[in-house]
């Protein structure tokens, strides 16, 4: 079933008609496709069969016509994971890609995520390495180890998340905006992915190179601003590390039939319904805490729209949960009890008001 609760291959018939043939001629589907135990998986084989043997015969009489529509076959939901194939380039890349020639590839941003955990790196080196740097050495260490430090758990967490590809899957957001903006991805996503990312990264990073731009002492700040960083850095590990464990577990429980838990509300999910969230912006705002302690307390701007970007994306998986219909009552409650970022006890007492009515 789609998630608008339509049958599938009824939908997928309607899709293919409308996309390989542009309204003008119907396209036979033998019954014998959608028969059988796995008849989602054996339909699905023949897709690009049909659509190569059909568009061939239409090029060969009246050329090829551009293809505005755009459909996806439903893959697994689960805990975050969304596989579709879109059909949704023009005509004449769909039938190829039917046909088994060669295409080129889709236009994916997969390996946006990775560029998050080495440019700070690239970076902190760069401005410690400048001829024209100046800067206290015990600080510049401090902040070097910890920006590695936090550049490995990402990382890790990136890589343990993905099943230890490169690359293998893209992030869900970026999936949507691709259906969303169809052929016209491949410029919006320049900007709205990949330049502005760019931009963001270096701007949220500056206190990097605030510290080794000014020679000051170290002082308790630079301590206290260690400290923060250091703490942001361990609660975003155990919270991606319970959060793994968890879908890891419902994965398991899927393959044997079993019903799935709803909802992760053990470890630090207990007092926070985003605990990774809540440390990662720990380790931004604690290095802010580092610049400003050498006078340059502007740089917190970046800071404040990565905690802006953090509070959009919350909304959006929030509204993601509540889609699902096997978690989406127990995760009303979760909202009604438990904090959004900030760590806090959980309000019992709605709880019981909730689970009595």
């Amino acid at each position: 079933i789609l998630p608008n609760d339509d049958a599938w291959i009824p939908n997928l018939v309607k899709a293919i008609t409308s996309v390989a043939t542009n309204k003008s001629q119907a396209i036979v589907v033998s019954k014998k496709l959608v028969d059988g135990s796995d008849a989602s998986e054996k339909g699905k084989l023949w897709i690009p069969v049909i659509l190569g043997l059909q568009g061939a015969s239409k090029d060969n009489e009246e050329g090829v016509a551009p293809a505005t529509d755009a459909t996806f076959f439903p893959g697994c939901v689960d805990c975050g994971d969304l596989f579709r194939l879109e059909l949704r380039r023009e005509r004449r890349f769909l039938l190829r890609r039917g046909a088994g020639t060669h295409a080129p590839p889709s236009l994916h941003a997969k390996m946006i995520d990775l560029y998050w955990t080495v440019i700070p790196v690239l970076l902190i080196h760069y401005y410690a390495t400048h001829p024209s740097a100046q800067f206290d050495g015990l600080r510049s260490k401090i902040v070097i180890v910890l920006t590695w430090v936090w550049s490995i758990r990402l990382t890790h967490s990136y890589f343990r998340r993905e099943k230890w590809q490169w690359g293998a899957r893209e992030d869900w957001r970026f999936a949507d905006m691709r259906l969303q903006y169809g052929k016209h991805w491949w410029w919006i996503s320049f900007f709205s992915v990949y330049f502005s990312q760019q931009i963001f990264l270096i701007g949220i990073c500056l206190p990097l190179y605030v510290v080794h731009s000014v020679d000051k002492p170290m002082n308790i700040w630079d301590l206290v601003a260690a400290g923060v960083c250091l703490c942001g850095i361990v609660i975003a590990y155990f919270a991606d590390t319970q959060l793994h464990n968890f879908v890891t577990r419902n994965t398991k429980l899927k393959e044997l039939g079993k019903p799935m838990v709803p909802n992760l509300d053990r470890g630090l999910w207990q007092y926070s319904r985003h605990p990774n969230y809540f440390g990662e912006q720990l380790w931004w705002w604690g290095l802010v805490v580092f610049a400003w302690n050498l006078g340059h307390g502007w740089t917190f701007v970046g800071s404040l729209i990565n905690s802006m970007c953090f509070a959009y994306v919350t909304v959006l998986v929030e509204q993601r949960m509540l889609k699902q219909e096997y978690r989406a009552e127990a995760y009303r409650l979760y909202q009604k009890t438990t904090s959004v970022w900030i760590p806090w006890f959980r309000s019992s007492a709605i709880a019981v008001k909730d689970k009595d009515t």
